[in-house]
């Protein structure tokens, strides 16, 4: 089925849009890039030097922030629809916490002892806490998110429109904007995004387009000229760093407000993309998005990601 909302495949009782699944392969390359760039990490940008070569690594850089943020907005919409109860969020915790325990003892045999130069049982007691541990920031926030999930679903079933709007208002208010006029001291623990209170935040936005999404009822393409617009003024907040008295006034930042509203875009304009795709075709890409997690624990787990 397809129309302004979107190309929709059909799995028996439940539906899947193409669009989000296209967006979540392309989400994994974005972190892939983010984490090339990053100066605790690949360093990339940080050490660009010319200025074509560092002006297009910014505006890639630009493009491709909304990556972790687009994740969990997704992860809000679809966990909204299918309205889980406490044990089908059990199941579905126990299998993530396999997939991350999996790849951290992977990572570890393959790479860490090679590199490392020999077994250590310490060292193999930390890797089977990854969650625990902190290691995995993403997969802790997101674990105990989807943890959450049952009970924020009753709570925005409760609530009205009108209600919801006000929330997010004020979520934004104190996780985005007050942190950037206060230049990004963190009163509400929201660590420039790397925090649980941001993720419940995305998660309450996705379920909110979900709920809503007669509202946004503008074709795809109009979403993502607004999540390039807001991209590019993302990269244009890196000159901000010349102009005396706004020093450190730069947006890049995960719960800046240019990268809340661009993810929302990125989502929306996918989402509502109509894809003409055989039904074969589209199962093989739902098949290829689900990997989108193995990718970002591959890379990310701690063994290989040091050699990296």
């Amino acid at each position: 089925m397809s129309g302004v909302g979107g190309t929709i495949l059909d799995q028996g009782s439940r539906q899947r849009n193409i669009g989000i699944d296209v967006l979540k392969i392309i989400l994994a390359f974005m972190v892939i890039i983010l984490h090339i760039n990053a100066p605790s990490t690949g360093q990339v940008a940080s050490h660009a030097v010319d200025p074509t070569v560092k002006s297009i690594v910014w505006v890639v850089e630009s493009l491709c922030y909304v990556a972790v943020n687009c994740y969990v907005i997704i992860t809000g919409m679809y966990s909204y629809t299918q309205h889980g109860d406490i044990q089908q969020t059990i199941k579905k915790l126990s299998k993530l916490w396999l997939a991350v325990l999996f790849y951290s003892l992977l990572g570890y045999f393959s790479v860490g002892i090679v590199f490392n130069r020999g077994f250590s049982f310490y060292e193999l007691f930390k890797r089977l806490l990854p969650i625990t541990r902190g290691k995995w920031w993403f997969m802790t926030n997101y674990f105990f998110i989807i943890l959450c999930s049952p009970f924020l679903n009753k709570l925005i079933d409760a609530l009205e429109k009108k209600q919801m709007q006000i929330l997010l208002c004020a979520m934004t208010l104190a996780f985005s904007i007050i942190p950037f006029l206060m230049k990004w001291k963190d009163s509400f623990g929201v660590n420039y995004g790397y925090s649980f209170a941001w993720f419940l935040q995305l998660y309450i936005t996705g379920a909110y387009l979900n709920k809503y999404r007669e509202d946004f009822n503008k074709r795809g393409f109009s979403y993502l000229l607004r999540y390039v617009i807001a991209s590019l003024i993302l990269y244009l907040t890196i000159e901000m760093f010349k102009i005396p008295y706004v020093n450190l006034y730069n947006f890049f930042s995960y719960n800046s407000i240019i990268v809340y509203l661009s993810s929302i875009f990125l989502v929306l304009g996918f989402s509502k993309l109509n894809i003409p795709i055989k039904q074969r075709n589209a199962k093989a890409i739902n098949f290829i998005s689900g990997l989108s997690l193995a990718s970002y624990l591959t890379h990310c787990q701690e063994d290989v990601e040091s050699v990296l």
